[in-house]
């Protein structure tokens, strides 16, 4: 089942993953850690889900790709541990409920969080209590945008102070940049917001609040009573006034820490009957709920015509409280019987609703699924084209993909509407549905990962012909997306029951996988960000004596990698300090070899012609590069005419890199055999 607000969507979207790197479990894991501790790791940009809210706005989830989503939840998990009792104390003097995460080592659990149920039931429980004491106004407070306003230095602060290591916040700094970009839609960084969807974000939301949860519980200014439930703030005290002053304290506290108070969702309220204001939806609905989860199939003909008359007055006017009630029209449209009225309803409401689309559409793809009115309706708005909302268009050809097929749709919505990435995904459903398989198999690989995943799933199952499906597979090996080359090596397992031979351009991540091998942090980057191959393992760890030499060796290559954009003076200083290594490196290896004698003087500069012979482009390149660094960093402050030097920058840098023939000293190294 589809759920409202798409969270099962979300989680139904990684059962591919879940398959392919179960299949290569232990490698991959192993081969993760140690892509992460190498630095080779690097987070992919977020994918959006937009899904449509009220007053025309929607409601952005992110969908991490599986790597990861297995590194976000593995960072915070770490962090969990370390921050656990600072976050238990809070829950045992009855102020933080809802996101109760177990230790690691505790009880042997494989859940990261208790049961939601018990926290609420709690939350409501302490709330009576106060309540009984005299604290019987009321003030709900709550955020605007909660998970997509959280700072990133904000947050990264907030864990260094609880002693988190700062190699696991800067991890997590990098990836949460990453991730708040949506490179589907823009390249623009705003160091704020994190994942809205993975469980992992709650506990973080959690930590970001801690300073304001610890501020207004311990003010002698205020008797107030204050509860939390993830970003619901509940205050309670004993007159109007301090739940007004309250408000204030708590509008400074969150703007402190960046945070926007939704004003139209705050007030104080006298409750007169604790019973009533807690239980009102449990009374409306508990009854319907247990007959339906007793039965298991469909409500009485009197539970259900009572709730559909609860349900109808959704729509009847406009000035009243149940017009348009969200609770009301998705808690009714998964638990009503087949009902012409209601069908009608919706068709005739249907842009009302499209806040709760998965809903409508899970009752009539239910019960309507072939009713030629249904049919008509939703053929008739994904042809439109003033459609507010391309997700509705998104989950209509999910659930009535066997809408008839049309060859101007699959233009409209897969050739020509290249941006909206849901849409293709659930497109390529509709096009099986309708036994396009020949259409299916001639469409190229997609810039998006999930459909590009659905894609190969579908052309590798319906490919007849082994070679053809081998030479499908085979290219998808060398995308340098990583989920896609091990559903690649996973299908291709499952099609000969051996693995594919190793090509020099095959990703780096099944390289390792199948040839049992760890690469290095410069040999990948030369090979992801470049092309070029390190077939003779010069700068693997093995084949360097001096370890030391190697790590220093690694990390400038690192700094000059990371930091070209933002400080093109560091990067080259970096980049001049790898190439005096590797030339080191090289000099060494001449030597040994015995067919020349090279001897070095203190003067890297004056040495580099010594080689010149033997690698023409190398030493041409490490002289730019070298010249380059004595004039234009932070090396010298002056230039060797004596004027203040003026620094590289990025656009320099890149040139340089360029003129200096970087890919052509890189290959000449690389391919030339050392004895």
């Amino acid at each position: 089942m589809q759920t409202v607000d798409g969270f099962t969507l979300y989680k139904n979207l990684y059962r591919p993953d879940i398959e392919y790197f179960g299949f290569f479990l232990e490698e991959s894991i192993n081969l993760l850690i140690h892509n992460i501790k190498e630095g080779i790791y690097e987070p992919s940009n977020g994918t959006k889900i937009h899904v449509p809210k009220k007053n025309n706005l929607v409601r952005p989830l992110t969908l991490l790709e599986f790597f990861d989503l297995l590194v976000y939840q593995a960072l915070v998990n770490v962090i969990a541990d370390v921050v656990y009792d600072e976050l238990y104390l809070l829950r045992a003097k009855n102020t933080l409920f809802g996101n109760a995460y177990r230790k690691s080592d505790e009880d042997g659990s494989i859940f990261f969080m208790a049961k939601w149920k018990d926290q609420w039931k709690h939350y409501n429980k302490v709330t009576e209590s106060y309540f009984n004491e005299g604290y019987v106004y009321f003030t709900d407070f709550d955020i605007a945008s909660f998970f997509d306003t959280i700072s990133h230095e904000v947050l990264i602060t907030l864990l260094k102070e609880s002693e988190v290591e700062d190699e696991i916040c800067e991890l997590l700094r990098r990836c949460l940049a990453s991730w708040s970009i949506d490179k589907h839609r823009n390249n623009i960084f705003t160091g704020h917001g994190i994942p809205q969807g993975p469980l992992a974000s709650s506990i973080l939301a959690d930590i970001y609040l801690t300073p304001v949860d610890k501020k207004i519980t311990i003010t002698k200014r205020l008797d107030v009573k204050y509860l939390r439930y993830v970003d619901d703030i509940r205050i309670l005290t004993k007159n109007e006034i301090e739940g007004k002053k309250a408000i204030a304290y708590l509008d400074l506290l969150t703007r402190d820490y960046g945070l926007i108070p939704q004003s139209s969702k705050i007030g104080t309220r006298k409750v007169e009957n604790i019973k009533k204001e807690l239980s009102v939806q449990h009374v409306k609905f508990s009854n319907i709920a247990n007959e339906y989860q007793k039965e298991g199939k469909k409500l009485k003909s009197s539970t259900h015509n009572q709730q559909k008359k609860q349900f109808l007055r959704c729509f009847s006017n406009p000035d009243n409280e149940e017009f348009l009630n969200k609770t009301i029209i998705r808690f009714s449209l998964y638990k009503l019987n087949k009902d012409e009225e209601i069908k009608t309803a919706l068709l005739n409401q249907i842009e009302h609703l499209y806040p709760h689309i998965d809903a409508v559409l899970f009752y009539l793809s239910k019960f309507f699924k072939n009713d030629e009115h249904v049919k008509a309706k939703m053929t008739e708005l994904i042809n439109s084209d003033s459609l507010l909302f391309q997700h509705i268009i998104a989950v209509i050809y999910r659930d009535f993909n066997h809408i008839p097929f049309d060859e101007s749709l699959f233009d409209k919505h897969f050739e020509q509407n290249n941006s909206f990435w849901l849409i293709q995904y659930f497109l390529l459903d509709w096009l099986e549905a309708n036994n396009e398989i020949e259409l299916i198999k001639s469409i190229e690989a997609s810039k998006f990962h999930f459909v590009n995943r659905k894609l190969l799933n579908l052309q590798s199952r319906y490919t007849s012909s082994k070679s053809a499906k081998q030479r499908v597979l085979k290219n998808a090996l060398k995308n340098r997306d990583n989920m896609i080359a091990l559903q690649a090596a996973y299908h291709y397992f499952m099609t000969t029951f051996s693995y594919p031979s190793i090509a020099p351009d095959t990703n780096n991540f099944v390289n390792d996988i199948i040839k049992n091998t760890k690469s290095s942090y410069v040999k990948t980057t030369l090979k992801t960000k470049y092309a070029i191959i390190d077939e003779n393992d010069f700068f693997n760890k093995s084949n360097w004596q001096v370890i030391s030499e190697y790590k220093e060796m690694r990390y400038n290559f690192s700094v000059f990698h990371k930091s070209m954009e933002f400080d093109p003076s560091k990067s080259l200083m970096a980049l001049n300090i790898f190439n005096e290594i590797v030339f080191n490196q090289i000099v060494n290896l001449l030597n040994h070899q015995g067919t020349s004698t090279i001897t070095l003087s203190d003067n890297y500069g004056g040495n580099i012609s010594s080689i010149q012979s033997v690698f023409p482009y190398a030493s041409f390149y490490f002289t730019k590069v070298n010249d380059a660094r004595n004039q234009r960093t932070d090396a010298h402050y002056k230039d060797k005419e004596g004027n203040i030097r003026i620094k590289i920058k990025f656009i320099e840098l890149q040139k340089l890199i360029f003129e200096s023939k970087f890919t052509l000293a890189m290959k000449e190294i690389l391919d030339y055999t050392f004895k």
